[in-house]
């Protein structure tokens, strides 16, 4: 993902949420908008200690954090990557053969990212399918063509879910039966 859309390298830090508290709290950032999320934020940054506080290397990561969200708007990589790319991390276990790509990513499949590298290349025909690996939920398929987009979040749990998940993942169909028209996983015998 990083060749379609690169993370700066500054936002590439480890740091905790006392010290991205703090530099929540220096700047004086608005809570989540939901409203149960507000307040647990609310009551983790009240008990955050003042940057004043912080150790020598908390410090430095507490001054990154700042200059990182004047110069890109984030303070870290995690923020920056859920709303660059999607998901948090980067592609893993690639594979290519011809055309064909495979990659697992954390969470959810990349439409929004497989979009803007088709808009790079809008003469490159792309069919973009993905398949959570809670089977049958979290999957959807793509047409990407000529600068259009053709794409469909499936609905969880539908026999087309199950089939799209079985044809990503065939080693997960084993555990499945098809019964009046639902999935269902097979229970073992005890």
């Amino acid at each position: 993902f990083n060749k379609i859309v690169p993370m700066p390298p500054s936002l590439n830090i480890s740091i905790h949420n006392g010290i991205i508290d703090a530099v929540k709290n220096s700047l004086d950032m608005p809570f989540h908008d939901n409203e149960l999320i507000a307040g647990l934020e609310q009551l983790n940054r009240s008990k955050t200690k003042s940057a004043l506080n912080l150790n020598e290397e908390e410090f430095k990561l507490y001054l990154t954090g700042l200059k990182n969200m004047k110069e890109h708007g984030y303070i870290y990589w995690y923020d920056w990557a859920i709303d660059k790319w999607g998901v948090k991390w980067n592609a893993t276990d690639c594979e290519s053969t011809g055309n064909y790509y495979d990659f697992t990513t954390a969470w959810s499949g990349v439409p929004g990212l497989i979009k803007k590298m088709h808009l790079a290349c809008p003469n490159v025909k792309i069919i973009y399918e993905f398949a959570d690996e809670d089977t049958g939920c979290n999957t959807g398929v793509g047409l990407y063509l000529n600068g259009k987009m053709d794409f469909e979040k499936l609905e969880n749990m539908s026999v087309k879910a199950y089939e799209l998940a079985f044809k990503l993942n065939p080693s997960s169909r084993e555990y499945y039966e098809l019964v009046d028209g639902e999935y269902k996983y097979i229970e073992e015998a005890e």
